[in-house]
Formats: structure tokens, C-alpha cells, sequence
């Protein structure tokens, strides 16, 4: 069996989407391969959202989607009865994230009999991360290390709202904000919440 990866939107997404398609192929005891965006499409609002995971070791092939890819997984009207044909010759089913189910767990069930199939979403779920964190643990390393030449420190602020620091980087002509304190006290608040 071959799982394939639909890689959208930026690194956090690119990350949560990998963990998915891990979990899937562990399950499942398939191969996995990476499916991403073509690079005029890797824009978001304006803003760059370039693939990243090869930045790090990742074990699956990480490919631009192929044209079969693309007709697979489209959703356009004129080329529903192809779609269909070619997933039923190949055998392909496509799993795609409910969008009303953004935020809550999805359980990731692949049909009997099938040979290939595509993950489409964010997949922003704890539970999948943690059944594979060993397996991610070990792929998720920087291949290249930071330095000071990759990654120069801009800029300080405190939003005086939530009184988070942000640090505003610049990498590859980028500016990417990180926060100091938020997502721990988010963590803390949604364990907190959950006990």
C-alpha cells in the first residue's frame, strides 16, 4: 500500500500533514511519498509558503504532484467521471480532512482493497503526533544547522494584550514572528482544561 501526501499551506501545516501521512503508513504498513504544491501555487495571501520538509531528514520522497495526482484529487466538476475512473482502476482512495472537523479528531481509516491513498488536510490532531513521536523525533532534524548567517534577529516586541514577546527573524528574506511565552501558556491552559 502507498500513502500519499497532499502538501499544502506553511511549516506548521507541512508538519502536522507529514505526521498524518507517518501515522497512516505505520498503521497500515505502507510506503509513503510526498505530494506537494507546484511553486506558483505556494503562495498564501501574498505570502510565501514554500516546502520545507526537505530541510529536515525526512525518510519519504518528497515530489512535486504530478499531473495524475492532480486529476485524482480534483474536485472540479468537469473532471469528476475521470477522477472517479482512475481512482477505481488504480484502486486509490482519497481521504480528505471534514471541514467541520477542523479542530476535533478524525479517525484515519483506509477502505479494504486499496492500493493507494491520498491524505488532503491539515490533520492538526495530538493524538496522531503522539502515535508516531518516536518516528518524527527521529526524521525531524535540521539537515542543515541554524547559524547566525541563516537566521539574524530583527526586531523585539510585547503585544501588550497578552504580554507574549515576538521575535521577528528574517530567513531567506522572510520575516517569520515567533512567540516566547504563548504556545506554552496555551498548552498549559488546554492540559489544564482537559484533567
Amino acid at each position: 500500500m502507498h500513502i500519499v501526501i497532499r502538501q499544502t499551506c506553511g511549516l506548521g501545516n507541512q508538519l502536522f500533514q507529514y505526521a498524518a501521512g507517518r501515522y497512516l503508513a505505520k498503521r497500515y504498513g505502507g510506503s509513503l511519498r510526498v505530494a506537494h504544491e507546484l511553486p506558483y501555487w505556494q503562495v498564501q495571501n501574498g505570502h510565501p509558503r514554500p516546502v520545507l520538509l526537505p530541510k529536515f531528514a525526512i525518510c519519504a520522497p518528497i515530489k512535486k504532484v504530478s499531473y495524475f495526482d492532480r486529476l485524482v484529487l480534483s474536485e472540479q466538476p468537469a473532471l469528476a467521471v475521470a477522477a472517479r475512473i482512475a481512482r477505481a482502476s488504480r484502486k486509490i482512495q482519497v481521504i480528505r480532512e471534514a471541514p467541520w472537523q477542523f479542530t476535533c479528531y478524525q479517525d484515519l481509516r483506509i477502505a479494504d482493497g486499496t492500493r493507494t491513498a491520498y491524505i488532503c488536510g491539515f490533520w492538526q490532531d495530538y493524538s496522531i503526533v503522539r502515535e508516531v513521536e518516536t518516528e518524527l523525533r527521529r526524521e525531524l532534524l535540521l539537515l542543515e544547522p541554524a547559524s547566525a548567517g541563516t537566521c539574524r534577529s530583527h526586531s523585539a516586541f510585547v503585544n501588550p494584550r497578552t504580554r507574549c514577546r515576538f521575535t521577528c527573524a528574517e530567513a531567506t528574506s522572510r520575516c517569520i514572528s515567533v512567540s516566547t511565552c504563548c504556545y506554552p501558556k496555551r498548552i498549559t491552559n488546554a492540559r489544564s482544561a482537559t484533567s
